[in-house]
């Protein structure tokens, strides 16, 4: 991934340590250019950098004058204030400044603000399952999904619209749709509790679940699974 970054009037030894320190950074391409306060305002608007290092010294009114025209013309870009002491922290949070670093520069603290920065800049994964079906991918959203099972080698999806296969595991369904509203509660099935209609008592302090549009299917509890879905149920 690619960060373009600025670092505005360091002096000459620290600029030349944060943009090494940024271009030794792994799994990230940070392409530093180095420019004086007064060159600060045109760069950013011509190039568009992710991040603006800014060095806060005896300068610290053109800082705050800088930083607020920065959010002005460049609501996106993050700044980042390098700074001898935390006296002028409040100001950073007023103009809400990215991070607030104090000196010296240490390479671990630096690598925190550019991967937390990295994080918010990567493309979020598609909130979605791909299927194939029919010679097509067919592209479903967890909310579609009613429930899943286990068949042979495949497992199979039941939708909201209508039934389709995979070759990947249940396992691998489970960790994608976990953190929505899925539970597993067999070793063969996964199911979507928003689309649980009714529960059914079974035998050996088990249940069936009956799910929304495939009310025939059989949906088991398996008693490895009773506690953890009672509890996600709120049955007591």
């Amino acid at each position: 991934m690619i960060l373009k970054t600025l670092i505005v009037d360091f002096p000459a030894e620290i600029a030349n340590e944060l943009k090494t320190y940024l271009e030794n950074l792994k799994e990230l391409d940070c392409s530093g250019e180095i420019c004086t306060m007064d060159k600060s305002l045109e760069w950013i608007t011509l190039r568009h950098p992710d991040i603006v290092f800014i060095h806060l010294g005896a300068n610290r009114h053109r800082v705050l004058e800088i930083t607020r025209k920065i959010a002005e013309i460049a609501e996106a870009v993050r700044v980042v204030w390098l700074a001898e002491n935390a006296e002028s922290a409040v100001d950073a949070f007023e103009l809400n400044v990215y991070d607030y670093l104090l000196k010296p520069l240490r390479a671990e603290r630096l690598l925190k603000t550019v991967n937390r920065l990295a994080g918010e800049l990567r493309p979020a994964a598609l909130e979605a399952i791909t299927v194939w079906e029919n010679d097509r991918f067919v592209v479903l959203k967890p909310e579609q999904i009613v429930y899943c099972y286990t068949s042979g080698n495949k497992t199979l999806i039941k939708s909201k619209d209508g039934q389709f296969s995979s070759m990947n595991t249940l396992s691998s369904f489970e960790q994608k749709l976990g953190r929505f509203s899925f539970f597993r509660t067999h070793k063969s099935f996964l199911v979507n509790l928003k689309d649980i209609k009714e529960i059914i008592p079974w035998f050996n302090h088990t249940y069936n679940l009956v799910m929304n549009g495939y009310e025939s299917d059989e949906v088991p509890v398996s008693r490895t699974h009773l506690k953890d879905f009672k509890q996600r149920m709120g049955i007591h």
